[in-house]
């Protein structure tokens, strides 16, 4: 049993299955969960360009699919009061892999999250 699996017993080797758990859709629907599997390895860099601008590259890898998500963003304190996060997702892997893609229970569809990029402004005072 592996550590995750330890503390919290969620995660299933089957995607499918997993999304079949009440416990895990619970917890995705609150936004607890952001995967379905059990092992990951992940890293997180981030580069300071100038003190008001940063960039960072997020990697979560399934190590046993493989496949994983990169999340390149960037951050621009614009002003004393304004900041912009810009970013994307990439996700990568072969069908029948986590974020890949994999079979839906029960129907003839395809589950794969899409590349997509962001945009946000927050703004404090």
């Amino acid at each position: 049993m592996d550590s995750l699996n330890t503390i919290n017993g969620l995660g299933k080797d089957d995607y499918a299955d997993a999304l079949l758990d009440p416990d895990v859709n619970e917890r995705l629907a609150r936004g607890e969960l952001f995967v379905l599997g059990q092992n990951y390895i992940s890293g997180h860099v981030q580069v300071e360009l100038h003190p008001l601008f940063k960039l960072t590259l997020t990697a979560i890898n399934n190590i046993e699919d493989p496949s994983g998500i990169l999340q390149p963003y960037a951050v621009w304190d614009v002003t004393q009061n304004l900041q912009m996060t810009a970013g994307l997702n990439f996700y990568y892997g072969d069908r029948g892999t986590e974020f890949g893609g994999f079979k839906l229970p029960g129907l003839d569809l395809r589950n794969k999250a899409p590349d997509n990029a962001y945009l946000w402004f927050n703004y404090y005072f």
